[in-house]
């Protein structure tokens, strides 16, 4: 039940904190510098993922995400792009250890109307009784369903999702026993472009906790939180440096921020 939708040609409506990412991109984590990683404004643990890894980028976009962590991991990635453009030009690139899904994630399986915008990013999965110029119709899967979709998958080593607010039906639905496979997910929950979403995106952190879980939010409106898995079995140690790149990461968008607004003034 996806239930999100913007004026056609609209930009999503920025919270200031998210727009710091642009700012403090220079000094992002080097992939294997530290015990947290951080591409395309996702953050998670480098350790859990190597060259045997499968890695799914769900709202691949451009494929950024996958570019990089097959240069840095040389492991398997599964983008998956609903927008038929970008999924095609994905696909036309054809980069080593990248397989290219061209579907929506969604809570159900079915058709969903999928708005292409001027802004690829913010194109989105849009309501159902959408029937704006640039919707397209696109076919929906579960998580449950691409995972068994891919060959030979014991475990998912990471999964990085990023789909414009549409995540909130996908982890909702998505069964527990599903997350025993997973070892880790950094989610990009769209609270700062809907703040009504609040309540469910604290719902789902909840219900991740409950299911052994360390959720780690490394902004203050969970655009960028990391979900790791208990079997990981992290150290103390380890726990405690992301912990410490959780408050340093703040801190410096904090005084990007700042210093943006002092510049704008």
């Amino acid at each position: 039940m996806i239930r999100f939708s913007r004026a056609k040609g609209s930009e999503p409506a920025q919270h200031d904190e998210r727009t710091d990412d642009h700012i403090v991109a220079g000094l992002a984590i080097k992939p294997h510098g530290g015990v947290v990683a951080r591409i395309a404004g996702h953050t998670f643990l480098p350790s859990l993922i190597g060259p045997a890894s499968v890695v799914l980028d769900i709202g691949a976009n451009q494929g950024q995400f996958a570019r990089a962590i097959v240069r840095d991991f040389d492991c398997r990635v599964h983008a998956v792009e609903p927008n038929p453009y970008l999924c095609t030009s994905l696909q036309e690139l054809a980069i080593p250890g990248v397989t290219v899904h061209g579907v929506a994630l969604a809570g159900t399986r079915g058709l969903r109307p999928f708005l292409v915008m001027n802004n690829s990013e913010a194109s989105h999965v849009a309501s159902a009784n959408d029937s704006k110029e640039g919707t397209v119709q696109v076919q929906a899967i579960t998580l449950e369903e691409l995972i068994s979709q891919i060959p030979a998958t014991a475990s998912i080593d990471l999964i990085k999702m990023d789909i414009e607010g549409a995540e909130l039906d996908v982890l909702e639905h998505v069964p527990a026993g599903l997350l025993e496979c997973v070892r880790q997910l950094t989610i990009e929950f769209h609270q700062f472009v809907y703040p009504e979403s609040r309540v469910r995106v604290e719902a789902i952190k909840k219900r991740f906790s409950n299911l052994g879980f360390w959720v780690v939010d490394f902004s203050r409106t969970n655009y960028d939180v990391l979900f790791v898995q208990p079997a990981a079995s992290l150290s103390l140690r380890v726990r405690a440096s992301v912990l410490f790149e959780k408050y340093h990461l703040r801190f410096r968008r904090g005084l990007s921020y700042w210093w943006a607004r002092r510049h704008r003034q």
